[in-house]
């Protein structure tokens, strides 16, 4: 997984592009918001990231969690910071959720942000609940 994850911190520093890297990005501390709260499976999957990523970058790599609102707060955060490529944001799936269900999203989910690279991939199911034990789902 370490393994996985210190590739995946080169990929993400090679993504970042060769303008920024010719100006020896970062010079400066970078921070990932994670809009969950901590010591959750998103916030430890990010904390080894960022571990692999101050190897490779040689600069720390701060996590801010800010959990709440259905990941809204800690999304609009990333929105109202500078857009310099120091703050950072793990989008999960309630990041497309919530563009496509709410209207009055406090950022522009298609004009606010800028994806850098796929970090992890976890299956999802969608289940219903059981009425009663002779209730069947068709197959």
């Amino acid at each position: 997984m370490r393994k996985l994850l210190g590739m995946m911190a080169a990929l993400l520093f090679g993504a970042m592009g060769a303008a920024q890297a010719a100006s020896d990005y970062p010079s400066r501390p970078v921070s990932i918001m994670v809009p969950y709260t901590a010591g959750g499976p998103s916030d430890i999957a990010v904390r080894i990231l960022a571990e692999e990523l101050q190897k490779v970058w040689n600069q720390r790599v701060l996590i801010d969690n800010r959990p709440g609102g259905g990941t809204i707060i800690g999304t609009a955060a990333v929105a109202r910071a500078a857009p310099d490529g120091y703050t950072l944001a793990f989008a999960g799936g309630s990041f497309v959720v919530n563009a496509a269900t709410r209207t009055n999203l406090p950022y522009d989910t298609l004009n606010d942000f800028r994806g850098i690279t796929v970090f992890a991939d976890a299956p999802l199911d969608i289940v219903s609940a059981r009425a009663s034990r002779r209730a069947r789902c068709p197959r």
